[in-house]
């Protein structure tokens, strides 16, 4: 069975907006680049990993690259479908699998989110302070109000439970520390972040094998 590392289930619940500039309203389309660092022995302790949400109307988009997996995760709330990518860095394993509303079904019942003082300015945007608590970890979590997406609902995927979108994020679990925060903003967003065409060399797995039989 192809094994994610256990932040990704922070990825895997996946997605959110954006705001042209601080004075002005939010709005839904952008794209935020993150650094991620920590002691988590799943982060490249050399490079860093980086970690990319993008949202366009109803669609989103998420990419990840560390020192053992390049992973993208696309997902259409309105044509209720999307495609998981997983490459091995090695290349000896390059997977895809189809995401539909009933593969994505969730339990968030241990989630809890609770909102704390605190304010601080990351890339130009000020941002608030919540705290996020679920089954395995704990994560303080810096969002803007000027960047929020539509209602994205997967397993462990809070951002759409905010007034806004993260930009720092400092994820506790047994197995350590993770940060990620955000390196880059960008409010123009292409079409081809989206598209759910599988790439040539990819052999395809349902979502139920990938996550070991779990719906």
């Amino acid at each position: 069975m192809f094994k994610t590392p256990s932040y990704l289930y922070l990825v895997l619940t996946l997605l959110l907006c954006s705001s042209v500039a601080q004075g002005q309203t939010s709005v839904s389309n952008f794209v935020v680049e993150f650094e991620i660092t920590g002691d988590d022995p799943t982060v490249n302790q050399a490079d860093s990993d980086f970690l990319s949400y993008a949202y366009k109307g109803n669609k989103m988009s998420m990419v990840l690259v560390n020192k053992m997996v390049d992973l993208k995760m696309v997902y259409d709330l309105d044509a209720k479908k999307g495609l998981l990518l997983n490459s091995m860095q090695s290349g000896s394993v390059k997977i895809a699998s189809k995401l539909s509303e009933e593969s994505l079904a969730h339990d968030n019942s241990s989630m809890k989110i609770t909102l704390t003082e605190g304010s601080k300015k990351i890339k130009g945007y000020t941002c608030s302070k919540a705290q996020v608590s679920l089954k395995d970890k704990t994560i303080e979590v810096w969002y803007t109000p000027k960047l929020k997406s539509h209602d994205f609902e997967f397993e462990g995927y809070f951002f759409s439970k905010l007034d806004g979108f993260p930009l720092l994020m400092i994820e506790t679990s047994k197995d350590g520390v993770l940060i990620s925060k955000a390196t880059k903003i960008t409010l123009a967003v292409e079409d081809n972040l989206f598209d759910q065409t599988i790439p040539e060399g990819y052999r395809i797995v349902s979502f139920e094998q990938l996550n070991g039989g779990k719906k």
